[in-house]
């Protein structure tokens, strides 16, 4: 069905963004909710108090089927099972200049 037995962490981002070869501390993502679902989502992270970039997250069960849903942009369902590895994959997709208005840091 698509759903996660836990959720992807802030930490879990920053480590997928750090592999990905930017560094940066799980304290710059900003996530308005926990994340439960395979698919894309987008998160934010706080580059700079007046810098912030918003990735699109990708989460899926293995590298292919996080290949599959960025190419169709919809998450790969199907039945899950407790020891399916959890992929985290990152693209970069806005770069917004600018006080953010998000209070929860």
């Amino acid at each position: 069905m698509g759903q996660l037995f836990g959720s992807v962490t802030s930490r879990d981002i920053a480590d997928a963004v750090t592999e990905a070869g930017f560094t940066i501390d799980r304290n710059q993502v900003i996530m308005d909710r926990s994340i439960k679902t395979l698919g894309l989502t987008e998160a934010r992270v706080r580059l700079h108090p007046e810098v912030v970039v918003t990735i699109i997250v990708n989460i899926a069960r293995s590298l292919a089927e996080a290949e599959t849903q960025l190419k169709t942009g919809i998450a790969v369902t199907g039945e899950i099972t407790d020891d399916a590895p959890k992929a985290v994959e990152v693209e970069a997709v806005e770069i917004e200049a600018g006080e953010d208005d998000d209070s929860a840091s």
